[in-house]
């Protein structure tokens, strides 16, 4: 076989993407990839300046110049945007719908919107599956640099699809993970309405499934007498009232039960309350009131009937953190006290994200401004490393990643 023919075998799929996602005309796109490799097998053997290692990216940048050439002839409009299409994020975010016609519309009309580095970056390794080092040696940059641009290109797309959708999502700190969950839960031509809800109806469906397994996780998961270092943060007696918001299992209140008047067991899942009631039969927890309620909407039937209130891995699936904690903070009494024992937060992909677990933690310095904004006295506020999150690393077996716990202790003013 000859070294034309080989990169024809190699090369011709991944060059006719490229000039029909620039094109979007197959007839067009056929007759430039022939020509592209007319032109290679005139240049390959005399041209020393071909490195035979680079024929791919030389083969592209020949197939991008006469696609320029053709556009020049036929059509200045597209010429000046350079519209890309096609299955942008098709691996990881946008899976099979990727290939109806009105999603490739939508995804060029969105790109359009971005800057023009920003489209080059995307296609090259999103849509071509290029490598950084590729990539960067077609933008005449460094792959450091390249590295760079493609991160913006890809957090600008995602903000650009989201505005389209729902512009009062961007008031929201998320981080392009967050960003990435939005488009991976939901179908982008179906995209709903209510995003706060349709979260929320997921959680719940969620852990309505997983109440039976949820004991083993958290005993796997969870740090080591989490509960008694939570307990030790406030003052409790038998006239306190206690509120559990997201209580689970029931394992924070198997321990608060025996030490205070009432406990509000409160959950957005039938079946982990079932759970709880179990819990109380065998253990004798006549103190015990489970309520089902989805802790970010309107808790104003427990409004100030609280001392002291636990939020312990709950903010992280729910897509509004200060929603949920005004509401927590409106169910205490003055003086009250709020104890929230969440993730920080981790840049870390270590872990694919399924649809519980919204958020990836949080800055301490952004749980700050939620709860001041619920008018919160900070009594507490840090990442405690002596007790950390372990989760199993998803990308190398036997692995684990430790997150450290976020404590907030606040008092109500």
């Amino acid at each position: 076989m000859s070294k034309v023919a080989t990169f024809y075998q190699y090369y011709y799929k991944d060059i006719f993407n490229y000039v029909y996602n620039l094109l979007n005309d197959i007839d067009a796109a056929q007759e430039i990839v022939q020509e592209t490799f007319t032109c290679l097998c005139e240049n390959i053997d005399m041209d020393a300046s071909i490195d035979q290692k680079k024929v791919k990216v030389w083969a592209l940048e020949k197939a991008h110049y006469l696609s320029i050439k053709y556009l020049q002839k036929v059509d200045d409009v597209l010429l000046n945007s350079i519209k890309v299409t096609s299955n942008i994020w098709s691996r990881e975010i946008l899976e099979e719908k990727i290939q109806t016609k009105a999603l490739r519309e939508f995804l060029r009309s969105m790109l359009q919107e971005i800057k023009i580095e920003h489209q080059k970056a995307i296609c090259l390794v999103d849509l071509q599956g290029l490598s950084y080092k590729e990539s960067a040696y077609l933008l005449d940059i460094t792959e450091e640099a390249f590295g760079s641009l493609l991160k913006r290109a890809r957090q600008a797309f995602i903000r650009k699809i989201l505005k389209e959708f729902n512009p009062d999502l961007l008031k929201l700190p998320l981080s392009l993970y967050e960003q990435r969950m939005l488009l991976t839960w939901f179908d982008i031509l179906d995209y709903p309405n209510n995003i706060e809800k349709e979260i929320s109806t997921k959680v719940q469906g969620f852990f309505n499934g997983f109440h039976q397994s949820f004991e083993d996780f958290r005993r796997e998961t969870y740090p080591r007498n989490l509960n008694q270092y939570l307990l030790s943060l406030v003052q409790l007696n038998k006239s306190s009232i206690v509120a559990d918001f997201g209580a689970g299992t029931g394992s924070l209140i198997k321990d608060v039960s025996p030490l205070v008047s009432e406990v509000f067991a409160i959950d957005h899942s039938i079946e982990m309350l079932k759970t709880v009631t179990n819990l109380q039969k065998n253990y004798g927890l006549s103190n015990v009131k489970t309520i089902s309620a989805d802790v970010s909407m309107d808790l104003s039937f427990m409004k100030g009937s609280v001392d002291v209130g636990f939020s312990c891995m709950l903010i992280h699936h729910i897509f509004n953190p200060l929603k949920a904690i005004k509401q927590m903070t409106k169910t205490l009494v003055a003086g009250g006290e709020l104890v929230i024992a969440d993730l920080t937060f981790t840049n870390k992909n270590w872990r694919f994200k399924e649809s519980h677990d919204f958020w990836t933690g949080f800055k301490a310095e952004q749980l700050q401004k939620w709860l001041e904004e619920a008018e919160l006295e900070i009594i507490k506020l840090s990442e405690n490393d002596n007790y950390h999150f372990c989760f199993n690393d998803l990308k190398v077996k036997g692995k684990y990643v430790k997150v450290p716990l976020l404590i907030a202790h606040c008092r109500k003013k």
